[in-house]
């Protein structure tokens, strides 16, 4: 692995070549340093890796490269250039009683190039051909059509070709009219719907546009570059509210009972970024510093529960004006709680909609529902900066804003939650969550060319979201607080009301940080992809990136430390870049230990690869986290963890070691270690459950987690909410791995429940935990409980527990019940369905099923979801995520082949393939040394 034979002859130091690290502090140690590998997965020869992982699954960087332009510019994926937007006037009219609407727009038009020919997108709309007419605005002379105006489904585009010229530098008008309907598939303008508490049931109209929906809420030119301003009238039923990007200008009465809402005209923006919301929810506000005024809209029944998310609205808003010094621009923000929404939240400019089950907090929720309600809330409002003020040029850059509203949340959380330490949080939510993904041949630079709407919808994964939120956060730690906030400052004030592509940030932070390595190294590690071979051939000997017909190497910024002079401060930490060409380092520069010190690198995970060691350093390590775990911080705990197991897995260290270390695990008390923890040993978990290693497994977890259970017990009284967290996955990794008081306990409390079911004493904390154990070993009377409660209760946070409890059941009959309940909306509601398969998949009874289930009801499942770039591939992910035999393998090929349209989830599909390969390897070569030291640790404690 990059092994330099004569390093450890030459004193301690370190020898660095490309992003290969070998540290002579004892022996050798070795860094390895990637993007697309990060050290996963075999160590075979080329054309074992053909054989075993790349048949069919390779990155591939002509999948996506841009088609051959056409001749006719209609069947081009991107709209010609002759034609921009530059003010939409829209009227909307929405009946939510026959799920329909009718649109009239005016929009005004530059003409960049002399053309004949006006192109722009409609998706899903019945386009009153007779109706549209072209007009030049200076004079208002009608410009005649050659012909009727042609619809290309295909590529969603309307053609209108003239009888005349249209001339460079004019405006024109465009006037089309056109109906659709309002379908319930979450995308687009659509129809949700909820009973309020008479039991009647209510209709609403919401929308959701990224990345390319807006076309089917009214013909324009769906491109983020394409920006323009619009004048929005909603017509609707007076007893409904609308809303839009702006505030009200207008409220004028139409006829029987109809009524006109003209909104203000908007800031020049992007199309995925409109919003509209019709509804009878109630409202609560509040006001900014900056007299922005905030809304939170929701049903009647649930506007108790949205007073959380108001409550730190207000200071993450104000926070970031300060953080970005640019005022949010608009002089208000609707937040509209939807009950059906294909996301957790969509920025829409002034108009943010989040999903009810993810919004929704109040006192008595969970520590978890506050999390992700924060986290939403601090994600959707960092939008309003990046992606809305500051957008990308095209999709192939949407990190631009999904990287940076994830990694800015997390300060917005920080601000309002300090307690919850969400800056170490950090790397279970999202570092440990990209290198999932980022470890498999199949994944894709963060920066990536797409053409097609699927393709757009395919890269809103990890990658953009995690990945690139890790890249910036190394960002962050290597140019500093101060130097990268700068840069930040200098993009959004540059690009403003504009469009920026990737290279446009780099080039901001390098003008306040002139260091061609910044340039360089975000570079590598955004738009890169890996010369597989040479990278996995011996274990990372030279890990490299293609572009064009030229590799280059990674420059990678390491932090470090040892055990005789442990400093972790940003400011004390060792630095040291390591680039092309051997750098080596001697007793007298840096590092200050001898033999019998361990050494950390990458401290708290800054920076975005894995750390490998020579097998004393790991020792090393071992022994201090067992004699006192404290000297390491949190943070570096949770690497060490991460990458032992990780490096395990792929087979480049024994799965042993990994879990020598894990035995430190029961004098470990934090929440960031042990969530890291369930995390990587839910691999082995699932890996054995069907092995007759599974038994000793399982007691030797109990092993671990009986001291943490033990000491936080049941009682959430006087704790803060870290604790509460930690004392929640104490109980689940308890009660999950059979801890007899621990099962009972959870029984006596959901027996108490269905004893009296109008007072649920169960502590909100628990609840998850007590039902899924309750329902895993109750009989079906108690499934039947938790059925009809969920029926019943008015709460989507209630819900979402018992939805997800519900698919602990054991009973096959049960789950397969429950999975056809799937099939129908008025059980389980659409948003939900893929959420529900992914559940029962979780369990060795719940996979055969479920897999199953999605193989009969396919064709039901892609219509439904095949385009939401969402839902589709979490569905697979969650159901193939622990396959392991070569049964299962040819029958997800077979599946592939059978079905060349895959949709949204091809790119799953196609990791799928691989992770059930490596899974299998992981098998063959790991299980009978692994059961042989579970028993002999077992017997020894």
């Amino acid at each position: 692995m990059g092994y330099d034979e004569d390093a450890s002859q030459r004193g301690r130091g370190i020898f660095l070549t490309t992003s290969t690290i070998l540290i002579a502090c004892f022996a050798t140690t070795t860094l390895i340093a990637g993007v697309g590998i990060l050290s996963y997965y075999l160590p075979t020869p080329c054309t074992a890796i053909a054989e075993h992982i790349l048949n069919g699954s390779t990155y591939s960087p002509s999948t996506l490269s841009p088609p051959p332009s056409s001749s006719n510019p209609w069947e081009d994926y991107r709209l010609p250039t002759d034609i921009e937007p530059v003010h939409y006037t829209l009227e909307l009219k929405i009946d939510s009683e026959k799920f329909s609407f009718n649109g009239s727009i005016d929009i005004r038009v530059t003409c960049i190039n002399r053309t004949s020919r006006i192109i722009l997108h409609s998706k899903m709309l019945d386009i009153y051909k007779n109706l549209v007419r072209v007009t030049r605005e200076v004079d208002s002379m009608t410009i005649q059509l050659l012909k009727e105006p042609e619809l290309y489904p295909d590529m969603q585009y309307i053609v209108i070709t003239l009888a005349s010229y249209l001339e460079g530098g004019q405006l024109y008008i465009v006037h089309i009219e056109y109906g659709g309907v309002l379908y319930d598939d979450l995308v687009g303008i659509y129809r949700s719907s909820y009973r309020d508490d008479k039991g009647q049931k209510r209709v609403l109209a919401a929308s959701f546009f990224s990345p390319a929906n807006a076309r089917k809420a009214y013909p324009c030119f769906d491109e983020p570059a394409l920006k323009a301003t619009l004048a929005i009238t909603m017509v609707h039923k007076d007893e409904y509210t609308a809303l839009s990007n702006m505030p009200q200008e207008s409220v004028t009465s139409r006829y029987d009972g109809w009524v006109a809402t003209k909104f203000q005209t908007t800031l020049k923006m992007s199309t995925y970024i409109t919003g509209f919301f019709l509804s009878d929810f109630e409202s609560v506000t509040a006001v900014s510093r900056n007299g922005v005024e905030v809304r939170t809209w929701a049903r009647a029944d649930a506007i108790h529960e949205v007073y959380y998310g108001m409550n730190i609205s207000l200071p993450i808003l104000e926070y970031y004006e300060h953080y970005f010094d640019i005022d949010f621009p608009l002089p208000k923000i609707d937040m509209a709680v939807t009950p059906d929404y294909g996301a957790g939240g969509m920025e829409n400019w002034g108009l943010i909609n989040y999903r009810e089950a993810s919004y929704l907090s109040d006192s008595s929720s969970t520590v978890f529902k506050k999390r992700r309600t924060a986290e939403l809330v601090a994600h959707e409002l960092a939008h309003q900066w990046f992606g809305n003020l500051a957008t990308h040029w095209w999709w192939e850059d949407v990190w631009l804003k999904e990287g940076f509203a994830s990694f800015m949340a997390y300060y917005g959380m920080d601000l309002v939650e300090p307690d919850w330490n969400m800056l170490d949080q950090f790397l279970i939510l999202d570092v440990h969550v990209a290198f999932g993904l980022d470890a498999l041949t199949s994944s894709h630079p963060i920066s990536v060319p797409v053409n097609h709407v699927d393709e757009i919808n395919s890269i809103f994964d990890s990658i953009s979201y995690s990945k690139g939120a890790s890249i910036i956060r190394m960002l962050r730690y290597f140019l500093g607080e101060t130097t990268f906030r700068n840069g930040l400052k200098k993009y959004l004030n540059r690009f403003k009301y504009s469009n920026a592509r990737m290279t446009d940030l780099w080039n901001a932070l390098t003008e306040i940080f002139p260091n061609q390595k910044t340039n360089t190294i975000v570079h590598t590690f955004v738009g890169s992809r890996l010369d597989y071979c040479n990278s996995l051939l011996y274990g990372i000997m030279n890990v490299s990136y293609w572009e064009g017909h030229r590799r280059y190497k990674w420059i990678i910024p390491l932090t470090f430390t040892d055990g005789l002079d442990p400093k972790y401060g940003e400011n004390e930490r060792n630095r040291i870049w390591l680039s092309n060409g051997p750098v080596f380092m001697n007793d007298s520069s840096k590092l200050s230990g001898g033999n019998n010190n361990w050494l950390l690198a990458n401290i708290d995970q800054t920076g975005y690869f894995r750390v490998n060691y020579d097998a004393t350093n790991w020792r090393l390590l071992k022994e201090q986290l067992l004699e006192n775990h404290l000297v390491i911080p949190t943070a570096s705990r949770a690497a060490i963890l991460n990458d032992v197991f990780n490096l395990a897995r792929g087979q480049h260290i024994n799965t042993l070691l990994a879990l020598e270390i894990s035995r430190y695990l029961v004098v470990e008390r934090d929440y960031v270690p042990w969530s890291t923890a369930n995390d990587v040993l839910a691999y082995i978990h699932n890996m054995l459950r069907t092995t007759s290693a599974y038994g000793v497994y399982i007691q030797y977890i109990l092993e671990l987690v009986t001291p943490l259970y033990s000491s936080l017990g049941w009682s959430d009284e006087d704790s803060t909410d870290l604790d509460s967290l930690t004392r929640s996955l104490a109980i689940t990794l308890a009660c999950g791995h059979g801890h007899e008081e621990c099962i009972q306990e959870s029984h006596t409390m959901f027996v108490h429940w269905m004893q009296n079911s109008d007072n649920n004493m169960i502590p909100e904390n628990m609840k998850s935990d007590v039902y899924c154990t309750a329902i895993a070993h109750g009989t079906s009377d108690y499934w039947e409980f938790a059925w009809n409660q969920y029926l019943t209760t008015q709460s989507s946070a209630e819900r979402s527990l018992l939805m997800e409890a519900m698919a602990c059941s054991n009973q096959p009959w049960i789950l397969s019940r429950y999975l056809n309940y799937c099939l129908d909306s008025q059980l389980i509601r659409r948003q939900d369905a893929t959420y529900v398969v992914g559940y029962i998949a979780g369990s060795a009874v719940g996979e055969v099923l479920a897999w199953d289930f999605v193989r009969s009801h396919w064709d039901h499942l892609f219509d439904t979801y095949g385009t939401n770039m969402f839902s589709f591939p979490r569905l697979i992910d969650s159901v193939t995520a622990s396959f392991s035999s070569r049964l299962r393998l040819k029958e997800l090929q077979k599946f592939i082949s059978d079905h060349p349209n895959l949709g949204t989830a091809a790119k799953s599909f196609e990791q799928a393939v691989e992770r059930t390969r490596v899974n299998i390897l992981w098998h063959e070569n790991t299980i009978v040394d692994l059961q042989k030291w579970l028993e002999d640790e077992v017997r020894v404690v």
